[in-house]
């Protein structure tokens, strides 16, 4: 991944924890530790976010972070019709 794509992405999360007022360093719910790191690198359906100190990690949905662009209106149909066929088969 590109200097400049990671950098926008860190800047989406940046911008989402500053729209929910959410605390980017609350304590790990396994160790008490308050250093996060959120992982922007590979790209995919979830960012993680994870304790530097014992590995806690908690997954964030990119699209809704911002990281990854919404399916278009078109794409989101076109998923509808591609799942599992149902009684009708």
């Amino acid at each position: 991944m590109m200097p400049e794509e990671v950098k926008r992405r860190a800047e989406a999360v940046y911008r989402w924890l500053q729209q929910h007022h959410a605390d980017p360093n609350p304590p790990c719910p396994t160790c008490s530790g308050i250093n996060w790191q959120f992982r922007l690198d590979p790209p995919g359906p979830y960012v993680p976010r994870v304790c530097m100190a014992c590995g806690h990690v908690q997954w964030f949905d990119a699209i809704l972070l911002g990281v990854e662009p919404a399916p278009t209106p078109a794409e989101q149909g076109h998923a509808a019709k591609g799942g599992p066929p149902g009684k009708g088969g």
